[in-house]
């Protein structure tokens, strides 16, 4: 089997790393997957060359430039994907798809995108709901990548298949720390590491992070450290200086070795303020047996299993924030329990073999 994975571009979220894991799983599975980029492969690049996964793009700008090279875009996706295509988007991506005369079984995947454009404009919404319905006749399938993102898509266009399925994370790679073999930076030892994953950007709540970490680094073992970067990092980086606590937090910028970062960590932490369509940091610190501290948005609920695999406040709310951090930092036994069982729910529940397997099935 010869399947396409399609992704606008290689800048590296959430539906880029899952759909990359995705094609490294499915080559694992004997599937020749092979991931076609609109735009260019920018930074997952370097991944998928580490994982030997095929990969080729047509370098356009993002946007409906893409539907005047539609014979482009359809012959690069044949080369690649005799048997089938999955798409991390549909619209009028899979309407372009099928006007170049792409022929085979086609798959679209809501990672979030109608979630998003329910926070624009009306006419912004009015615009993206008419070239999401532009492209609905394309898709064979869609895949909501949870619950949350379910109910928001049955309320909209759609193809005529809808089903669910989970993102996952590759539990061989992400694992929990071995004791003694030196995963943790000298300079956390005796320390709480509490651990932040992702873009420094207001949505994604890391100054709501800093804030309600602010009395509790001073008056406890903790230090927070910080992977990611983004337009908000020099503003956090003056906040954490003013509140006297610079030398506690550590900005590390983007990490390549994620896994490693996520079993130097105690405790994980995915404050966001907006709206999260599934929350790929959240499993990945699971599956590294870590504790995870999340707001109520979208479906990281559904994700992290409240007083069982991590603890759930309201977005936005400094004082829950800072009480389950205080919780996990004065408890480490239960730190310990609620990390395993996290692990326990990766495997059970969000492991790429069964991610990949899942998508397979839609092209037999």
């Amino acid at each position: 089997m010869r399947l396409a994975l399609v992704l606008w571009s290689g800048n590296i979220g959430g539906a880029e790393r899952v759909t990359a894991s995705l094609a490294r799983q499915l080559r694992r599975d004997g599937v020749d997957a092979r991931i076609v980029f609109v735009c260019t492969p920018g930074p997952l690049a370097r991944d998928l060359v580490s994982w030997g996964v095929p990969f080729t793009g047509l370098r356009l700008s993002r946007g409906m430039r893409v539907l005047y090279r539609a014979r482009g875009l359809a012959r690069l996706v044949e080369e690649a994907g005799s048997d089938g295509a999955v798409l991390n988007s549909g619209g009028y991506l899979a309407a372009a798809l099928r006007i170049g005369g792409y022929k085979q079984r086609v798959v679209a995947v809501e990672h979030g995108s109608l979630i998003r454009d329910e926070d624009s404009t009306p006419s912004r919404r009015a615009f993206r709901r008419l070239l999401r319905s532009c492209g609905t006749w394309a898709i064979d399938a869609e895949v909501a990548v949870s619950d949350y993102v379910m109910k928001r898509l049955v309320a909209r266009s759609h193809a005529d298949k809808l089903l669910r399925i989970y993102n996952g994370v590759d539990s061989r790679a992400y694992l929990p720390a071995i004791p003694d073999v030196g995963s943790r930076d000298a300079r956390h030892e005796g320390k709480t590491v509490i651990g932040y994953g992702g873009r420094l950007v207001g949505a994604k709540g890391a100054q709501d992070l800093l804030v309600a970490c602010g009395d509790l680094l001073k008056s406890s073992d903790c230090v927070l450290s910080i992977a990611g970067d983004g337009p908000q990092r020099e503003e956090l980086e003056g906040l954490a200086a003013k509140m006297g606590i610079r030398e506690l937090v550590e900005f590390r910028g983007w990490v390549d070795d994620m896994a490693g970062f996520w079993q130097a960590c105690d405790i994980a932490v995915v404050p966001s303020v907006c709206e999260e369509a599934f929350g790929m940091v959240a499993i990945e610190a699971m599956a590294c047996g870590k504790p995870v501290v999340a707001s109520d948005r979208g479906a990281l609920p559904e994700v992290v299993v409240h007083g069982q695999t991590g603890l759930i406040y309201p977005a936005g709310s400094l004082p829950g924030l800072r009480d389950a951090l205080r919780r996990y930092a004065s408890d480490r036994n239960r730190r310990l329990s609620d990390g395993r069982a996290g692990r326990e729910r990766c495997v059970a529940v969000f492991d790429i073999q069964a991610c990949a397997a899942a998508y397979r099935e839609l092209f037999v």
